[in-house]
């Protein structure tokens, strides 16, 4: 899902994007075709990247998605099964700014507003059809 939020206030347009470009052209039996985000320009495709950063997957047995927004209402429908990965509030606040050395903590409030609004407004964790507390 990091290649594909368009910046730091996309996570449900992220979601729209892996559902419309990703997941229903798999599950139609099409190729999947998605441009990643250049999060330093902030904006949709890398110039540094191959292919301006075009992405493609043709197919095969398993196709993992993992990330915030990952799981919605629409994407319930075209997967197979759904995994909730569930963390307390203060595990997730110290991975979010390990991961990146802190880097990004300007951004934490924002993102978990967000990733708020989304799981209450998608059921997320209801939609899930296995719930892993890490």
């Amino acid at each position: 899902m990091d290649d594909i939020y368009p910046g730091w206030d996309g996570l449900r347009a992220g979601a729209q994007y892996l559902n419309q470009h990703i997941l229903t052209p798999i599950t139609q039996g099409q190729a999947a075709s998605w441009q990643i985000w250049d999060w330093g320009n902030n904006q949709r495709g890398a110039p540094t990247e191959p292919a301006n950063g075009w992405r493609s997957f043709e197919g095969g047995n398993l196709v993992i998605v993992e990330g915030c927004g990952s799981i919605s209402k629409a994407a319930r429908d075209l997967a197979q099964i759904c995994i909730w990965v569930e963390s307390d509030a203060p595990t997730r606040k110290q991975r979010y700014s390990d991961r990146d050395d802190g880097i990004f903590d300007e951004f934490y409030l924002a993102w978990s507003i967000q990733e708020d609004e989304f799981y209450q407004a998608e059921s997320s964790q209801e939609l899930a059809d296995l719930i892993i507390s890490n």
